[in-house]
C-alpha cells in the first residue's frame, strides 16, 4: 500500500469536505455502471460470498459489510441530530441507494474509472456478470449494514418491474444475483492506488456536495465515517503490484 498516497488523499478529502458549501447536486435517476460485484444465480441466490464496490462497490462479510450487528460504524461523537442514527441521517435505504447513484454517475465522468465497467456497458450484458443496478444495489447494501441499518451484506438482488432491489424488499421476476466479496471482484481489474483514492475523493465531493439536501442530514464527520469504511477496503481492492501506480485506466488482462 502507498501510505504516503493514501495519507495525502484522506487530508486532501478532509480538507474538501471543511471547506465545502452544502449546495446540492441532482442525483441521476438512471442506474449507471459498476465493476462486477457479484456472481448471477436464478431464484435468488448462489453458493458464493458476496461484495460489491468503488470503482466496483463490496467488500467481504467479515470486513466493511456484513449485518448490522457486525462490521458497521459507531455513531459515538457524531455531530447530528439528537438521538438520530448515521443510517436515519443517510435516509435510510432509498437515500443511500440515491446516494450511490449519483457517486456512481460521477464516477463515470472519469473516463479512467469508467473503462473498468466493460461489462456493464455491454449489450446486453455478459452472462455472469451483474447488471449496472445489482451492482448498485450491492453497494447500497454494504454501506447500509455498515451505517447500522437492518441490511444484510452479502445479499442476494433482484432485478423487478419497478428496478432492482435486496431480496425481501420485493419480489423477484427475473432471478438474482448474489454480491461477491471485495477480492474476487477486483483481482483481474489490477486496479491501481491512484485510481482506488481518486474513486473516494470523487464519492467524497458528491456526499458533501448533497448534505442537508432532501432526506440527508448528515454532517461532515458523518462523510469522514462513510470514507473510512470505503478506504478499510483498499488492501482488497487494490492489484499489490499496482498499489504505488498512478490513476489509470483498465490495463488489460494480461497486465502485470
Amino acid at each position: 500500500m502507498n501510505k504516503k498516497r493514501l495519507i495525502v488523499g484522506l487530508a486532501t478529502f478532509g480538507a474538501a469536505v471543511a471547506a465545502a458549501a452544502c449546495s446540492s447536486t441532482s442525483s441521476p435517476s438512471n442506474p449507471a455502471t459498476e465493476p462486477d460485484s457479484g456472481s448471477s444465480s436464478s431464484g435468488g441466490g448462489s453458493s458464493s460470498g458476496g461484495g460489491s464496490s468503488s470503482s466496483s462497490g463490496g467488500g467481504s462479510s467479515s470486513s466493511g459489510g456484513g449485518s448490522s450487528s457486525s462490521g458497521g460504524v459507531s455513531d459515538a461523537g457524531d455531530a447530528g441530530d439528537a438521538g438520530s442514527t448515521l443510517y436515519s441521517r443517510l435516509g435510510g435505504h432509498a437515500g443511500i441507494r440515491g446516494a450511490v447513484d449519483a457517486i456512481v454517475a460521477q464516477e463515470l465522468m472519469n473516463t479512467d474509472i469508467a473503462s473498468y465497467f466493460f461489462n456493464q456497458v455491454a449489450t446486453p450484458v455478459p452472462a455472469g456478470h451483474p447488471t449496472a443496478g445489482q451492482i448498485e444495489e450491492c453497494f447500497t447494501d454494504l454501506l447500509g449494514a455498515a451505517a447500522g441499518g437492518p441490511e444484510i451484506y452479502p445479499s442476494t438482488v433482484v432485478t423487478t418491474d419497478a428496478g432492482t432491489a435486496t431480496v425481501g424488499d420485493a419480489g423477484a421476476d427475473a432471478g438474482g444475483f448474489l454480491c461477491r466479496e471485495m477480492v474476487t471482484i477486483h483481482q483481474p481489474l489490477k486496479i491501481s492506488g491512484g485510481t482506488f483514492d481518486e474513486f473516494i475523493m470523487i464519492a467524497g465531493g458528491v456526499l458533501t456536495s448533497a448534505m442537508n439536501t432532501g432526506p440527508y442530514t448528515y454532517t461532515t464527520a458523518d462523510i469522514g465515517t462513510v470514507a473510512g469504511v470505503l478506504t478499510t477496503q483498499r488492501s482488497a481492492i487494490v492489484d499489490t503490484n499496482q498499489a504505488d501506480a498512478a490513476l489509470q485506466p483498465y490495463p488489460g488482462p494480461d497486465a502485470q
